[in-house]
């Protein structure tokens, strides 16, 4: 009869799982950005965030990506996968500081790619882009993951979830501060709490 699983593993597993996780925080294998750059895209971000007239970007593929949904207060919703923080973190990398004019103009131009590939059915409701595969950065090996998490809470109709709730939501997936990089055939690594613990100290 199989055992109960221990809730704490003992030394000898954690410590290696911390030792692999330092290692490759500290790594120079590790893709990482300029803090300037990252600390200008954070604030991109954030005033994006705010500014009423722009969508929120949802990472609830299921309702249908790049379609618009109107949240109660008013506020356009946009339904994504993890395309969008793929091309934030290449944009910040590839191109650096950016002005909030030059990136809301991409949001009003509807140039921020929402998936890679949509089906017949998303093609007919989207109103946004699809991504190049040069911003993908599972094109080059590597996998998104984010330090805090992006899952969505409470479940329900996006149109009835706080705002605000959705505001901290979109943050977390967007801020390049809070994306790291695993390489893609390690990608479980990036939701291992020893990962992510140990990311939130370092970039």
């Amino acid at each position: 009869m199989i055992r109960e699983c221990p809730g704490i593993l003992p030394d000898s597993i954690t410590k290696v799982l911390d030792k692999l996780a330092d290692e490759w925080a500290t790594s120079a294998i590790r893709p990482k950005l300029d803090k300037e750059v990252t600390k200008n895209w954070d604030n991109l971000i954030k005033s994006w965030t705010n500014d009423e007239t722009l969508p929120l970007f949802i990472r609830r593929p299921n309702l249908g990506r790049g379609s618009v949904i109107k949240h109660e207060t008013g506020r356009d919703l946009v339904p994504v996968d993890n395309t969008p923080a793929h091309w934030v973190f290449n944009m910040a990398d590839e191109y650096g500081h950016m002005t909030i004019e030059e990136l809301f103009n991409k949001v009003n131009d509807r140039d921020v790619p929402v998936a890679m590939v949509l089906s017949i059915e998303e093609r007919r409701n989207n109103l946004f882009k699809t991504g190049n595969p040069r911003i993908m950065l599972s094109s080059k090996g590597w996998q998104v993951c984010h330090k805090k998490p992006v899952k969505l809470g409470p479940n329900g109709d996006v149109k009835n979830i706080p705002i605000n709730i959705l505001k901290e939501h979109f943050v977390r997936l967007m801020i390049p501060s809070n994306i790291f990089l695993v390489p893609k055939q390690l990608g479980a690594l990036g939701e291992l709490p020893q990962f992510t613990n140990r990311m939130m100290d370092i970039d």
